[in-house]
Formats: structure tokens, C-alpha cells, sequence
């Protein structure tokens, strides 16, 4: 199995409890498993804030207008079946009704989550089965940027 990383950058991403400001999209066929989360926030002068990211399960992917792909970790795999992750839509995405879990951070730290072994993250194959990235804390105050990077493997 290879493995991908996908990076994307929000700027002052809103708080919501509906609207996704990032989704993870699985390839169409076979399943992916999320091997690591990885997010920080960027600013000339961070100010001192807490967050919360809610990661929940959607059931349609939405009309996406921006999508980052997928970029091999090892330059001789094969290419990424998985869409990359979405970070805008002309039609939101749709939740699924309970979400997986919540990361509480600080603006002025890193939060590094490893999905290995007993703690897998599988996301089933089929465009609408993404995951949704949600802040449902605090919004970022203006000139902040949230970075998310995503390790999977498929």
C-alpha cells in the first residue's frame, strides 16, 4: 500500500457547526486508511486562542470549486486514487448526524495525531464518504491561518 500526503492552508477559517472549512475525500473504489492529522495555525504575531476541530463523517460530497490533491510520499508509487481534500464548495457537503471526535488546540501550538494500529481511521470508498473538518470552537481571528495535513494510505 502507498502512502499520500495531502497540506492545505484556510485563512481565518469561521466558526460552524454545519459548514466544513476542509474535506477529506476517499478514491471511488477500494478504502483509504488516514494514517496521520497534523494541524498548526501561521501568523506574523499568533495570538494566544483556543480551538476545536470536530471531524464528522459526511454523506455527499457537495459541489466542490477548490480541491487539493494528493502528492505521493514516495515518488515511485503509484498515483493517489483519492480526490485530495476540498476546501471550498458552491454547495455544501452533507454531515452525517454524529461526528468521530473533537481536537482542542492552542493558536500557538501543533496538534500531531497519529492513526496507526488499534486507532485506524478507515474512510469507506466512494466520493460521498469523505470527512468533514469543522471548527466548532472559536473563530480564527483575522490575519491566522489554519495548515491541515493529511497522511493516508490506500
Amino acid at each position: 500500500m502507498a502512502r499520500f500526503k495531502t497540506i492545505v492552508e484556510i485563512s481565518a477559517p469561521a466558526a460552524s457547526t454545519t459548514v466544513p472549512i476542509a474535506s477529506f475525500i476517499p478514491p471511488t473504489s477500494g478504502t483509504t486508511k488516514i494514517r496521520r492529522i497534523v494541524m498548526g495555525v501561521r501568523a506574523a504575531t499568533p495570538v494566544s486562542q483556543g480551538l476545536t476541530i470536530r471531524l464528522q463523517r459526511q454523506t455527499a460530497r457537495g459541489t466542490a470549486s477548490t480541491t487539493v490533491a494528493p502528492l505521493p510520499i514516495d515518488p515511485n508509487s503509484v498515483p493517489a486514487l483519492s480526490a485530495g481534500i476540498d476546501t471550498a464548495w458552491s454547495g455544501n457537503p452533507t454531515l452525517a448526524a454524529n461526528y468521530l471526535t473533537e481536537y482542542s488546540f492552542n493558536t500557538q501550538a501543533l496538534v500531531d495525531i497519529p492513526h496507526e494500529f488499534m486507532e485506524e481511521l478507515i474512510v469507506a470508498a466512494g466520493t460521498a464518504n469523505g470527512l468533514a473538518f469543522l471548527n466548532v470552537g472559536n473563530a480564527f481571528p483575522a490575519s491566522h491561518t489554519l495548515t491541515l495535513e493529511i497522511e493516508n494510505e490506500e
